[in-house]
Parts: structure tokens; C-alpha cells; sequence
């Protein structure tokens, strides 16, 4: 076999390990990941630590051509289901609220759906589930979801407080427009 071929042979072995290594640690991709590959939001999103589902905390009417703003005309007086990051919730826009229940015990964080930065940002976050204001993709921010916690974020405010018929948590968004 000439120097040449063993060379390419290398190269080629060498490049197989690296993809079984990879695949075996699980190891994401860059736009894999739940955070930084998810769109610009206007209202708080939930983030799902155990599987990664990260879903807007919308309650308003988004813009029809500008991603992660509101539309300049609201409309209200509507009443309905939703689901977000594996939960089930209410959504009334007369007042403006969502309301849900939070499980206090959930699945351990999967790192293999976080980046190296975002799994930095998730560092004390183990379990559960985390609030996300990603109105700037390049700084999102993490908010413990604790009883007794309230966040302002935008035009949106959030109380989170523990629910008298179980251990699970009542998280309210309400809006502000």
C-alpha cells in the first residue's frame, strides 16, 4: 500500500471514531440546542430541563411580520386551553392571563439538549422546570421557578405560588398592555 493510502486510511478511521465518540457522549449540536435554537420571544417562554421542550408564554397577538413582537391591535374576550412545555393550562385575554400547575418534582436536566454556553447559563438549574425571557437571543435570562417568586419581564408579570390541594406550584402570567 503506498504512503499515501495508508495516510487516507488513518484520516478515515481517525474521522469514525470521532463520530462514534460523539454519538456515544450524546454530545448536541450547536443549532440543536433548545435554547439558541429557538426563536426570538416577546413573552416569557417555560423550559422543560428533562426534555428540553421550551414553549412561549404567549398571551398576546403576535406581530404578523416581525418575529418575537406584538401585532399593533389586541384582541380579547377569548377563553382556551393550552399546553406548554408538557403542561396544561388556562389562557383568558379578558383579563389577560394564563394560569397552570408546575410540578415541584420532575425528571433531572438532559444535558444533550444544551450547547456548552446554554449548559453553562443551567448550571444549579438540575431538575424541573425554568422561565426564559430570550427577547435577545444573545442574552437570555433564566428565572428560577420557586413558590413565592415574582418576575416582571416586559408587559408581563409572573407570580409563582404553591397550590393548596398538592405540592405542585401555580404559576400566573398576567398581562399589562
Amino acid at each position: 500500500m503506498k504512503i499515501w493510502q495508508k495516510k487516507v486510511s488513518i484520516l478515515g478511521l481517525l474521522f469514525l471514531a470521532m463520530i462514534f465518540i460523539a454519538c456515544v457522549l450524546d454530545l448536541p449540536n450547536l443549532n440543536d440546542c433548545s435554547i439558541c435554537g429557538y426563536i426570538k420571544c416577546h413573552a416569557p417562554c417555560i423550559l422543560n430541563l428533562a426534555t428540553g421542550e421550551i414553549d412561549e408564554l404567549q398571551l398576546y397577538t403576535p406581530h404578523d411580520q416581525k418575529v418575537g413582537e406584538l401585532a399593533e391591535e389586541q384582541t380579547g374576550g377569548t377563553f382556551g386551553f393550552i399546553s406548554v412545555a408538557g403542561l396544561r393550562g388556562i389562557k383568558l385575554t379578558d383579563p389577560w392571563y394564563i394560569e397552570f400547575e408546575v410540578p415541584t418534582i420532575e425528571n433531572e436536566k438532559r444535558v444533550s439538549h444544551y450547547c456548552g454556553s446554554c449548559r453553562e447559563r443551567l448550571e444549579g438549574y438540575e431538575c424541573g422546570f425554568v422561565l426564559l425571557d430570550i427577547y435577545d437571543l444573545n442574552n437570555p435570562i433564566i428565572y428560577r421557578i420557586e413558590n413565592g417568586t415574582s418576575y416582571e419581564i416586559r408587559c408581563y408579570k409572573i407570580e409563582i405560588t404553591a397550590n393548596q390541594e398538592d405540592e405542585n406550584y401555580l404559576l400566573r402570567v398576567d398581562g399589562a398592555l
